[in-house]
C-alpha cells in the first residue's frame, strides 16, 4: 500500500471520538451557529471544513483501496466492489466507479494521496488524476509526471490544471488523442425539431475550431441582444436604471440570439451575400508550432525537438505554457491547426516560452485594438478568483495604474469583468503578477485571495517594486511640468 494508510487509523479514530458520542445537532442549529459568526470567522470556518472534508475523503479512498485488494465485497455476497459501494454508501453506479478509479490512482501515486490528506488539493483534482491513470496508454508516464502535475494541482485554478492534464495526455498519447478527435468529427450530429410547441435544438461533435467559430458567431448575436436590453432598461428607468434587472435573462437572450442568427442567415440566402463570420483565434506556443511543422515535413527535425516531453519535467510552468487551443481554451489538435494554416482560414497567434505577445508600452493610455486583443489572449476568463466570465466580455485593466507609471503592455495587464473591476477599485484591491506569470488578487490588507490549500505565490521584491513606482511617478511629474523634457 501507499502512504495513504500511514497513520490514518489514529487520525480516523480521533474523528470518531470527537463526533460519535456528541449529541446529534439539527441542521437548523448549525445554520444558527453560522449566522452568528462574523464574516472573517465564517470564511475561516468554510476553509476549515473544506480541509477536514479533504482529509476524510482521502481516508475514505484509502479504505476503498484496501477493501478492493481484500475483495471485501465478497463478505456480503456482492459480485463486485461497485456493487458493495452502491449498497454500503448508497451511491449511484457512476459515483462508485469514480471512487474505485480514485482509490486505485492514489494507491499507485502516494504523493497525490499525501497532498489530499494534507488538504492541499481536493476531490476534483484527485478525480482527474484517477481518470488519467485509468488511461493505460499514459499511466506509465503519469507516474513519472505525477510530481509536476501535483504542483500544478496545488497552485492553479482547476480549469488551468485541467488544461495541463490535457496537454500531458496529448503529448504522451498523441496517436490516441488524434483518434478521439477523429471520432468526434466523424460522429458529429445535430437536430432541430418542434417538440410539442417548443423548439428543440442540439448539436454534438465536430472539431474545436468549428465549435469555437459557431460559439463566437452566437456570442456576437448575444451581445447585440444584451445591448438592446440595456437600452430598453435605460429608456424606461432613466438614471435609476443601473442595478435593476434586465428585461430578459441570459438564457432567454441566448435563445433569441439563436433565432436572430438563423433569420440573419436566411435574409442573406444560402451561399449568397455576406454571412456572419466568427473569427477563431488559435493560440499555439512556439515549441508546439515547430514540432507540428517538423512532424508534417514542413520543417527539419532538430535535436531541440527531441525529448520535449521529458524536458517538461524540469519546467515548473512547462505544461501550463504549452498551448494549442482556441482563445476560449478549447484544445485544438495540431493537425487541425496545420490544415487551417494552409487554408488561410484562421488567425494564429504564436506565443513564446513565457506566453508573451507584443507590448504597447507607454504609447497608449487604454488597451484597445491589438493591445486589447493581445491581453485577452493571455487569459481565458475574468481573473478575479472564482469568476468564469469569458475574457472577450471582460475589461482590460492595469495592474500598476497608468497614473502611477504603469505601462499599457501585457505584463501589466489583467482581465476583469465590469463588476470585479469596479469592486477592485472601490475597495482599493490590487492585481499583482507573481513570478510564475499569473495574476493574483490582493486585498487592501495585503493578503492574497487564494483557494483552500493553495501555496502563497512569490512576488518580486517589494522594495524594488516601490522603487520602480517612485521612478515612474517622478518621470510622470517631469513630463507634466512646463518646459520639462
Amino acid at each position: 500500500m501507499s502512504g495513504m494508510e500511514r497513520g490514518s487509523s489514529t487520525v480516523y479514530e480521533s474523528v470518531i471520538e470527537s463526533s460519535g458520542d456528541a449529541p446529534r445537532a439539527s441542521f437548523e442549529t448549525a445554520l444558527e451557529h453560522f449566522v452568528g459568526l462574523g464574516d472573517a470567522d465564517l470564511d475561516a470556518t468554510i476553509r476549515e471544513l473544506e480541509r477536514a472534508r479533504r482529509g476524510v475523503e482521502a481516508r475514505l479512498a484509502g479504505a476503498v483501496a484496501v477493501a478492493e485488494q481484500r475483495r471485501l465485497h465478497l463478505m456480503d455476497g456482492h459480485r463486485s466492489m461497485k456493487g458493495y459501494l452502491r449498497a454500503t454508501c448508497n451511491w449511484p453506479s457512476a459515483e462508485a466507479g469514480r471512487w474505485r478509479s480514485i482509490a486505485t490512482g492514489v494507491n499507485w501515486m502516494p504523493e497525490v494521496g499525501d497532498a489530499w490528506l494534507a488538504g492541499r488539493i481536493g476531490h476534483a483534482q484527485v478525480a482527474e488524476f484517477g481518470r488519467v491513470f485509468g488511461n493505460r496508454r499514459v499511466s506509465a508516464q503519469l507516474r513519472e509526471f505525477a510530481p509536476l502535475l501535483l504542483a500544478d494541482a496545488e497552485r492553479l485554478p482547476f480549469d488551468d490544471f485541467l488544461l495541463c492534464v490535457q496537454q500531458f495526455v496529448a503529448d504522451a498519447d498523441a496517436d490516441g488523442a488524434h483518434v478521439d478527435r477523429d471520432t468526434a468529427v466523424t460522429h458529429r450530429r445535430a437536430h432541430a425539431i418542434v417538440n410539442g410547441s417548443e423548439l428543440d435544438v442540439a448539436a454534438v461533435g465536430g472539431d474545436a475550431i468549428t465549435a469555437t467559430e459557431y460559439v463566437n458567431i452566437l456570442r456576437s448575436f448575444e451581445q447585440h441582444e444584451f445591448h438592446a436590453d440595456v437600452a430598453a432598461r435605460a429608456a424606461e428607468f432613466g438614471a435609476d436604471a443601473d442595478g435593476l434587472d434586465l428585461p430578459r435573462t441570459a438564457p432567454q437572450r441566448r435563445f433569441d440570439a439563436m433565432i436572430a442568427m438563423a433569420r440573419a442567415a436566411a435574409a442573406h440566402g444560402v451561399g449568397d451575400g455576406a454571412p456572419a463570420v466568427g473569427v477563431v483565434n488559435v493560440v499555439i506556443d512556439l515549441a508546439t508550432f515547430r514540432r507540428m511543422l517538423a512532424e508534417s515535413g514542413l520543417a527539419p527535425h532538430t535535436s531541440e525537438l527531441q525529448g520535449e516531453l521529458a524536458e517538461l519535467l524540469d519546467e515548473r510552468d512547462g505544461l501550463l505554457n504549452r498551448r494549442c487551443e482556441t482563445s476560449d481554451g478549447a484544445p485544438v489538435h495540431p493537425h487541425d491547426v496545420l490544415r487551417m494554416l494552409l487554408d488561410g482560414y484562421v488567425r494564429r497567434v504564436v506565443i513564446n516560452a513565457a506566453g508573451v505577445v507584443p507590448d504597447m508600452g507607454r504609447k497608449a493610455r487604454l488597451f484597445s485594438g491589438p493591445a486589447r486583443e493581445a491581453a485577452q489572449l493571455l487569459v481565458r476568463r475574468c481573473e478575479h478568483p472564482g469568476c468564469d466570465l469569458p475574457a472577450d466580455l471582460c475589461e482590460v485593466d492595469h495592474n500598476l495604474e497608468w497614473a502611477d507609471g504603469g505601462a499599457t503592455d501585457q505584463s501589466n495587464s489583467n482581465m476583469l469583468c465590469g463588476h470585479h473591476n469596479r469592486w477592485k477599485n472601490r475597495r482599493r484591491w490590487q492585481s499583482k503578477r507573481a513570478t510564475d506569470g499569473r495574476c493574483y488578487t490582493v486585498r487592501a490588507d495585503g493578503t492574497v485571495v487564494l483557494p483552500v490549500g493553495a501555496p502563497e505565490p512569490e512576488f518580486e521584491d517589494p522594495v524594488e517594486i516601490r522603487r520602480q513606482i517612485h521612478l515612474a511617478r517622478e518621470r510622470a511629474r517631469a513630463l507634466a511640468l512646463p518646459g520639462s523634457t
